[in-house]
């Protein structure tokens, strides 16, 4: 499964393995909100802040009750 793939890989520190694994889980399903706010938190993590609010809000939209994606895109 790329999605367990990719947070594994953030977990170890290989955040760019990670965004890979998690766009390609996404590219696969797109209607995986886990993912989105997956890839949205490392992108967070690396400063690009535009990338990973659109992630939040794409989750948010899939999964309104998704209580991460909007927590995450407050801190935005």
């Amino acid at each position: 499964n790329l999605y367990i793939e990719g947070q594994l890989q953030a977990e170890r520190g290989n955040l760019d393995s990670a965004l890979s694994s998690l766009s390609k889980a996404i590219e696969r399903n797109p209607d995986m909100s886990l993912a989105y706010v997956a890839r949205g938190q490392i992108y967070k993590e690396q400063g690009h802040y535009q990338k990973a609010a659109g992630d939040f809000q794409k989750a948010s939209t899939l999964e309104p009750y998704n209580f991460n994606a909007h927590y995450e895109l407050g801190l935005m």
